[in-house]
């Protein structure tokens, strides 16, 4: 019966070091996406601020 026992418990080693490493491997991957998304939103952020401060200043000159 030992030898029965011996894999069942191998098997649970394995299915948790599996857990273990995708708890790993997927915090990365959702912290790498979050990491471009911001960088994309930051740029895009800027491109309408710029855009923005252009208008006021062709305002400006307007109203000069």
């Amino acid at each position: 019966m030992k030898f029965g026992e011996n894999s069942v418990q191998k098997m649970d080693v394995s299915i948790h070091d599996v857990q273990v490493q995708m708890g790993l491997f997927l915090p990365s991957m959702v912290i790498l996406l979050l990491f471009r998304n911001i960088k994309n939103l930051i740029q895009l952020l800027l491109r309408f601020h710029f855009i923005e401060m252009e208008q006021d200043n062709s305002n400006l000159t307007q109203l000069v």
